[in-house]
C-alpha cells in the first residue's frame, strides 16, 4: 500500500501489512497483524499532530488487543494546547476492548511542539505502555534542543532542557 504525501511520480509502496484477521465474529474479530513501513505520512485531528514516521507495530487480540513496537519518527509536529482533560466515561464501560500498548518513539529526526506555551524542537526516545484501561505510563529522555517558552505574557528562551519519564 502507500500512506505518503507526495505528488503521483513519486508514489512507491511504503507499508506493509502481514498476518491474519479472524472474522468468525464479524464485528468483534481477533486480530494477528503486522505493521512495517517507511516514511509513513499521518494526520491525527483530535490529537492535532502530523508528520512522517517509519513504523514496526504487531497487533494482536479480541477482547484484549496488544499492540506492541517501534514508531521512529522522522519529522512530526504536536500543536495540542497543555490543558488537563478527563476520560469520557464511555472508556470505562464494561465490555468493550481493552487496549495495551507497549510503544517506543525514538526522535531519529525532527519533532516539533507548537501552541500557545511552547515553541520548541526536540530529540530523544519515549516510551509508552498502557494496559487495559488504566493511565499511560511513560520512560525514556525528551532534551529540548532550541525554541521559546510563553509564560504570563513574558517569552523565554530555550537553549536547552532536558525532560525525564521514569515512570516504568
Amino acid at each position: 500500500g502507500i500512506m505518503e504525501k507526495s505528488s503521483l511520480e513519486q508514489l512507491e509502496k511504503n507499508i506493509f501489512l502481514s498476518g491474519s484477521l479472524g472474522l468468525t465474529e464479524f464485528f468483534e474479530p481477533y486480530l494477528d497483524i503486522w505493521v512495517r513501513g517507511e516514511n509513513i505520512y499521518f494526520e491525527a485531528i483530535q490529537e492535532e499532530l502530523i508528520g512522517t514516521v517509519d513504523i514496526d507495530v504487531s497487533i494482536k487480540g479480541k477482547d484484549d488487543v496488544t499492540v506492541y513496537g517501534t514508531i521512529p519518527i522522522i519529522d512530526v509536529e504536536l500543536f495540542k494546547e497543555f490543558t488537563s482533560t478527563n476520560l469520557s466515561s464511555s472508556f470505562s464501560k464494561e465490555n468493550r476492548v481493552s487496549y495495551n500498548y507497549k510503544i517506543n518513539f525514538p526522535i531519529t529526526g525532527k519533532f516539533t511542539l507548537l501552541n500557545n506555551q511552547i515553541d520548541a524542537s526536540l530529540v530523544g526516545d519515549v516510551s509508552i505502555i498502557k494496559n487495559n484501561n488504566s493511565t499511560a505510563d511513560f520512560s525514556g529522555e525528551v532534551i529540548f534542543k532550541k525554541g521559546k517558552l510563553y509564560y504570563s505574557g513574558d517569552i523565554f528562551t530555550i537553549m536547552e532542557g532536558h525532560l525525564m519519564f521514569d515512570k516504568i
